[in-house]
């Protein structure tokens, strides 16, 4: 699938009320479409994992949808644990940390030894918080 697609998709699954609700609740993205997690979901299954597809949505940084689809489009333990470091310097908000833990982070092996390493950087906070919650 193409990133044309994808946003066709998006756009075709748009909910205006929940984008004003994530806006009002302080979404730190600034193109958020408003599409709810399970549409996500179903169209997350339809590609599979990804890793190229799934990094060009990360950095497509400024769309909510692209950023948390991105998540699940990630195979875990494919990643090295310097990019989970990355991704969770990189969130945007509390919703796109909570995403990078319950897709990424608490899937992996060494998810505590991550957790340590993002209680160590007070700048990981955010991220820490999220992966604490899904592995309690």
């Amino acid at each position: 699938m193409e990133i044309k697609e994808i946003k066709q998709y998006f756009f075709a699954h748009r909910n205006g009320i929940t984008a004003d609700a994530l806006r009002k609740g302080g979404s730190g993205f600034r193109t958020i479409f408003g599409v709810e997690l399970p549409p996500l979901s179903t169209l997350a299954r339809s590609i599979g994992y990804d890793a190229e597809l799934a990094g060009a949505l990360w950095e497509d940084r400024e769309v909510r949808e692209s950023r948390l689809l991105s998540y699940w489009l990630m195979d875990p333990e494919a990643l090295t644990r310097q990019e989970c470091l990355e991704l969770a310097a990189g969130v945007r908000d509390r919703e796109d940390a909570q995403m990078l833990a319950f897709r990424v982070l608490k899937r992996r092996a060494d998810a505590a030894g991550i957790l340590e390493d993002l209680n160590a950087d007070t700048q990981l906070a955010m991220a820490a918080a999220a992966l604490r919650q899904h592995l309690s």
